[in-house]
């Protein structure tokens, strides 16, 4: 990842190639991001809600639908 991120800042094109190259090289590191979350389990159902931030999330819930 590091070395796509310096490929970033280490091209000698300019112009239109410079952007494509810089493109191609964004839409490498979000596959690579992308790649790694898909490997890493989801942790909410492990890290699940307190019963205190539940009921927070449930009182701005009735707020926001009692703003209507």
């Amino acid at each position: 990842m590091r070395t796509l991120a310096g490929s970033l800042f280490n091209s000698r094109l300019t112009g239109p190639l410079r952007r494509l190259m810089m493109e191609g090289v964004v839409l490498q590191l979000v596959a690579v991001q992308a790649a790694a979350a898909a490997e890493q389990p989801l942790s909410r159902e492990r890290d699940g809600l307190m019963a205190r931030e539940r009921t927070a999330v449930e009182e701005a819930r009735q707020r926001l639908l009692a703003d209507r």
